[in-house]
């Protein structure tokens, strides 16, 4: 079935799809995903901690950044931008230096009313690969907790702006 899928183009064994409606508006969440100063607030789950060491966000860009597990372990990683359209949509290459986990991920960033819909998809090389991800780090549980950091960052922002109008 597999061999199938992939001769006519079907990836949906390869693919994880996350949405999230979020209570901002969508430059907002375009640049929370973008500004290495919110990015370091948000970005991973609960108990991990993250350090930008670099960022240029455009075509053929990269954010190169080591995140700190709870179990002291130092886990280096690498994003390559492939496209950049702000505050429309966001594609990049996910690479984890310390295993050979890679996906390709494509964000969209929907405009609904007030509010921004967001649709990630994860592009994995082969349903094993995405297997694995989904086995090993709890991908699912993972993004989840993250996308809620991310929500309690972007009302935090929108509370200050308001308090400072």
């Amino acid at each position: 079935m597999y061999a199938s899928n992939e001769a006519n183009g079907n990836t949906s064994d390869r693919e994880l799809h996350l949405t999230r409606l979020f209570n901002a508006p969508r430059e907002l969440v375009y640049q929370a995903w973008t500004d290495p100063l919110h990015l370091e607030h948000w970005w991973v789950p609960e108990g991990f901690s993250i350090n930008s060491e670099y960022i240029s966000v455009r075509p053929g860009g990269s954010w190169r950044f080591v995140i700190l597990g709870p179990d002291g372990g130092y886990y280096h990683h690498e994003v390559i931008f492939l496209e950049t359209v702000s505050p429309d949509h966001l594609v990049y290459m996910h690479h984890n230096h310390n295993e050979t986990d890679q996906c390709t991920i494509t964000l969209l960033f929907t405009a609904q009313d007030k509010q921004t819909r967001l649709n990630m998809q994860l592009l994995f090389p082969t349903r094993a690969a995405r297997d694995k991800v989904l086995r090993e780090h709890a991908t699912m549980e993972s993004m989840n907790q993250t996308l809620d950091r991310l929500e309690s960052l972007l009302t935090k922002i929108i509370h200050l702006h308001y308090k400072l109008k």
